[in-house]
């Protein structure tokens, strides 16, 4: 670290901005450990959630197979479900207490059927999550391979560096068009500022957002309209952040919003649905 202090200094004779690019640096080195932490932490605390559901979500499928072959009993898979309760999805466990609380035999089986049915697709989805090289599954392509790197390799250092970035970005915007709306006496120029400032925010937000769910979680939908769509919000608020009337910082809020809703809706792929193609595929 004191290499580092030592060559700012050396670039930059003046006391002042040697401080500034100084402190600058630190906070910046300061922030990324604290993302990289928190990073790993999250993905290890995943992970060990990921196995132990894994685990209790194939003790409860054993179990209603045994009951469905009349080889155990209700209590049995009553202590299972509670068991697996805390790490279910909220559709699963509302659909074992509707098994607990039904009293006729035959609907209870029907039931049953279902739970178990969406017991081996969850258990199956949590295998898909898993990036340990002796149980992720691929198949040895090219693809595979940049995906595999991307997800163990890349992400933990390549994740917590932009979201460093984007908090340094957004702290930009803030300090800088704060001070100027604080000197700013023109009330529509203020409103322009104050405007642009919720731009800077929101547009690299989304950026985040989007850069996270392509290049980490293959989650986005690859349509041309889609990409259209994705390169028109990279463009049209940068121009507008420098082009045109006083309100088209509002302008950019509006289509940011709307691009917003419009990506969640059509541009990102939910989990499931890429389970649901990776099975079909395999």
């Amino acid at each position: 670290m004191n290499y580092v202090v030592e060559f700012i200094k050396s670039i930059f004779p003046d006391t002042s901005t040697a401080f500034f690019v100084i402190a600058l640096t630190l906070f910046s080195l300061w922030m990324y450990k604290e993302m990289r932490s928190s990073f790993v932490e999250g993905v290890k605390n995943n992970a060990q959630r990921a196995d132990k559901a894994i685990d209790c979500y194939a003790e409860l499928e054993l179990e209603i197979l045994k009951l469905l072959n009349e080889k155990s009993d209700h209590f049995a898979v009553a202590e299972k479900v509670s068991k697996a309760s805390s790490l279910m999805p909220y559709a699963l466990l509302k659909k074992c207490n509707g098994w607990k609380d039904e009293s006729d035999t035959e609907k209870q089986n029907e039931i049953l059927k279902e739970i178990h049915k969406e017991l081996r697709n969850e258990i199956l989805s949590l295998k898909l999550k898993q990036s340990d090289p002796i149980t992720y599954k691929t198949d040895d392509t090219f693809v595979d391979f940049i995906a595999v790197y991307v997800k163990t390799k890349l992400a933990p250092i390549g994740l917590p560096f932009l979201h460093t970035f984007i908090n340094l970005c957004i702290i930009f915007f803030i300090f800088l068009y704060g001070n100027i709306v604080i000197n700013e006496s023109l009330m529509s120029q203020k409103v322009l500022y104050i405007s642009l400032i919720f731009v800077g925010i929101l547009y690299f937000l989304l950026l985040n957002i989007i850069i996270s769910l392509v290049l980490f979680k293959g989650r986005f939908k690859h349509s041309i309209l889609n990409w259209v769509l994705f390169s028109v919000f990279i463009i049209l608020p940068i121009l507008l952040f420098f082009v045109g009337p006083w309100y088209r910082g509002i302008i950019s809020i509006v289509f940011l919003f709307a691009y917003a809703f419009y990506m969640s809706k059509y541009s990102i792929r939910s989990e499931q649905k890429i389970f649901l193609n990776y099975t079909s595929q395999s």
